[in-house]
């Protein structure tokens, strides 16, 4: 086990010399265990050997051998991801992708690391497969946002005139939560990611689709203008909507999925009070599907 790279990689991505230190000690127990040594480091080399890239093939197994360890899975399961991004590093390079590129998409992992801290209380992941696209190189980190192919549903816009029969080429978008969404920075990452597919599509635009809590419709009641939130949503032609009755993305708001007494939620931001408002008035929450086009250079 490369214990140098994991500590060049998390002072590299900035992350905590707390988070190091956890993911050290991780590393420290997995090979105090043999079991969890062997499949630790047999999954990464299938990795670095499969010509699929498919790191999240092995993910089920390292999670197994590393639930006896007297340390947190999920902070084994993010170790496993970064050792397995010193071949990721290899791969961006055979594959012409600049070093930023390579840093903007881990920094994904130091995204990953900080919510999984405030939700759940240590230095790890809780989200499992999230991070495969990533490392079969399908998802790109290209400047503030993340990108990977996708088609669009069958949907026409509320006003009719926007129409997909379903399956049209389109790339799909994340929004990694590395602070405020900038409009340049924005605009900044769509030109790039118009510059990066723009083989893909004929013509002269590459279409966007964005599917996310960021575009809710009801922030233009609920946020103020100058909100960057609202500014980004306002980026995209709204085609539809979708009320979550779950409230399943409140956590990405307010740190924790129990959000059942609005009057315990925290206020100490513009967007935690105005939500906490919304839904002490037993307003619905919600997403948005949004798309835009975007000339190539």
């Amino acid at each position: 086990m490369n214990r140098e790279f994991i500590t060049e990689f998390c002072r590299e991505l900035d992350f905590p010399a707390e988070a190091e230190k956890a993911l050290l000690k991780a590393a420290d127990a997995v090979l105090a265990n043999q079991n969890a040594s062997d499949v630790l480091h047999s999954e990464l080399a299938r990795y670095q050997n499969d010509e699929t890239r498919d790191l999240g093939r092995g993910f089920k197994a390292v999670q197994a051998a590393a639930e006896p360890l007297p340390v947190e899975t999920g902070t084994v399961e993010l170790l496993y991801y970064i050792l397995a991004a010193e071949h990721l590093k290899e791969l961006y390079a055979k594959a012409g992708y600049s070093d930023e590129m390579y840093l903007d998409a881990m920094a994904d992992l130091r995204c990953k690391l900080f919510e999984c801290y405030n939700v759940k209380g240590f230095w790890g992941s809780f989200v499992n497969n999230w991070y495969d696209w990533f490392f079969s190189l399908d998802r790109f980190a290209l400047g503030r946002l993340q990108y990977e192919r996708c088609t669009m549903p069958p949907c026409i816009s509320p006003d009719g005139k926007i129409c997909f029969k379903g399956n049209e080429k389109a790339i799909n978008i994340h929004i990694p939560s590395r602070g405020p969404l900038d409009p340049e920075d924005v605009l900044d990452s769509f030109n790039k990611a118009a510059a990066f597919y723009a083989d893909e599509f004929p013509g002269d635009y590459v279409l966007l689709r964005c599917h996310s809590w960021l575009l809710f419709p009801g922030h233009e009641v609920m946020l103020p203008k100058s909100s960057r939130i609202r500014q980004f949503s306002e980026m995209f032609t709204h085609v539809y909507t979708d009320i979550d009755k779950t409230k399943h993305d409140m956590w990405r708001i307010f740190g924790s999925a129990d959000i059942d007494d609005p009057a315990t939620l925290p206020r100490d931001s513009g967007l935690r009070r105005a939500y906490a408002d919304w839904l002490a008035d037993g307003k619905p929450v919600g997403s948005a599907m949004g798309i835009r086009y975007v000339k190539k250079p």
